[in-house]
């Protein structure tokens, strides 16, 4: 296994990072080779983010070169240096990101706030339909039991109480004190008071 040794500048103090490298032989034409990458891995968060970045190096090269490879290589990661400007446009970028993965998050939880909005309408239009429906049967089932016992609904207009009448003849239905009920078209005494039929 290989592990260069990475400058100081490379790590960021607010980043937890971890080193791993793996290397393969490879049969090509051209022979056997070897394939070295090393990568460090630094987990960056952040109020609404995480995400991981991958810094990797890789070397592919014969046997008896991998020495002088590695040398190459570790000599080029210590004379890497990163100029301001190039520093200050990373900077730019890694804001460009992180501002996206911010939009893209708060896309998503309104997305996730409106599907359950939706959802939760869609439903509770449901169970109103569900119980709506189930009311009419209760009232078709209770007008098909009037029908069949002869009942009629009547409200007292005076006391506001609802109560069933034996279905007459006649049109209207009258009541006097003492709780006595005639079924007529027109007012028997001047001590009844007509009910209401309720529909």
């Amino acid at each position: 296994s290989w592990s260069p040794t990475l400058p100081a500048s490379w790590s960021d103090p607010q980043a937890r990072a971890s080193d791993g490298s793996v290397s393969y032989t490879c049969i090509t034409t051209d022979g056997r080779l070897i394939a070295t990458v090393f990568t460090r891995n630094a987990l960056f968060q952040g109020q609404g983010y995480a995400f991981w970045l991958a810094q990797a190096v890789s070397i592919l090269c014969t046997p008896d070169r991998c020495a002088q490879a590695q040398a190459m290589t570790q000599h080029v990661i210590d004379s890497w240096q990163k100029t301001p400007q190039w520093v200050a446009y990373q900077n730019q970028l890694t804001q460009i990101g992180l501002k996206h993965i911010r939009e893209g998050f708060a896309q998503f939880m309104q997305q996730t706030q409106q599907f359950h909005e939706q959802f939760t309408q869609s439903l509770n239009q449901q169970v109103s339909s569900y119980y709506a429906h189930q009311h009419a049967e209760q009232q078709q089932f209770s007008s098909w039991d009037d029908i069949i016992n002869n009942q009629t609904n009547v409200t007292d207009p005076a006391t506001g109480t609802q109560f069933k009448v034996f279905t007459g003849p006649h049109h209207n239905y009258y009541e006097n004190g003492l709780g006595v009920k005639i079924n007529s078209d027109i007012s028997p005494r001047p001590d009844f008071h007509q009910l209401q039929v309720n529909p």
